[in-house]
């Protein structure tokens, strides 16, 4: 949500946020609504998510490619919704060190 957000926190300037957003799905709706929405956005239109963000945040979209790719890995059948059984690291240290890799080359 930060991509929605970050409109009203000062990161775009002088401009609006868009009238229409593909967050909005994201908000609206039952659960089940909402969870094929944001599986939707994650498998086959992210880049439209990407798109919504202020320009001062474009710098960002590498990282939230690999969040997107760490959260929802694709697999021959397609993308996987859920959190793998086990470990909770499994996760958190992809996802800190696709974070250290982003702020070292800024």
């Amino acid at each position: 949500m930060c991509g929605r957000q970050s409109w009203h926190n000062g990161f775009s300037g002088n401009k609006k946020a868009p009238q229409e957003s593909v967050f909005q799905q994201w908000e609206i709706g039952s659960f089940s609504q909402i969870a094929r929405a944001k599986e939707g956005d994650m498998s086959g239109t992210f880049r439209r998510i990407l798109e919504e963000f202020p320009e001062k945040l474009k710098v960002l979209e590498p990282l939230c490619w690999k969040i997107r790719d760490i959260l929802f890995p694709y697999h021959e059948k397609g993308i996987i919704i859920g959190t793998p059984e086990g470990d909770p690291e499994q996760l958190y240290r992809p996802i800190i060190a696709a974070y250290d890799e982003t702020i070292s080359e800024l």
